[in-house]
Formats: structure tokens, C-alpha cells, sequence
């Protein structure tokens, strides 16, 4: 499910999956994508994330 927040330092998007977790989250400034993605393992607990 993808969220959408906009506010003077840029837009910021959230993803999440199908257990409502977050997978990436991007910011979107001066035509600038920073972006961070969370993976996890089978029983959900974070393993890895990727900025």
C-alpha cells in the first residue's frame, strides 16, 4: 500500500507490504530521490537495509 506525504522539504513515499510492513521509503527533493529499502527474512524481523 503506498503513502504519499508532501510538505516543503519534498515528497516523501512510504511502500508496505502485504502484512502492512515497511518496505522502502523514498524522499523526493530538489529533483533528488533519496531512497531506502528494508528487506526481512520469513518471520518478518529485518535483515537487511539498503540506503
Amino acid at each position: 500500500m503506498p503513502v504519499q506525504i508532501s510538505d516543503d522539504a519534498g515528497v516523501r513515499n512510504f511502500a508496505y507490504n502485504s502484512f502492512n510492513e515497511l518496505e522502502t521509503d523514498s524522499l523526493v527533493a530538489d529533483s533528488v530521490t533519496h531512497l531506502v529499502t528494508e528487506l526481512g527474512d520469513d518471520i518478518g524481523q529485518r535483515r537487511e537495509r539498503i540506503i
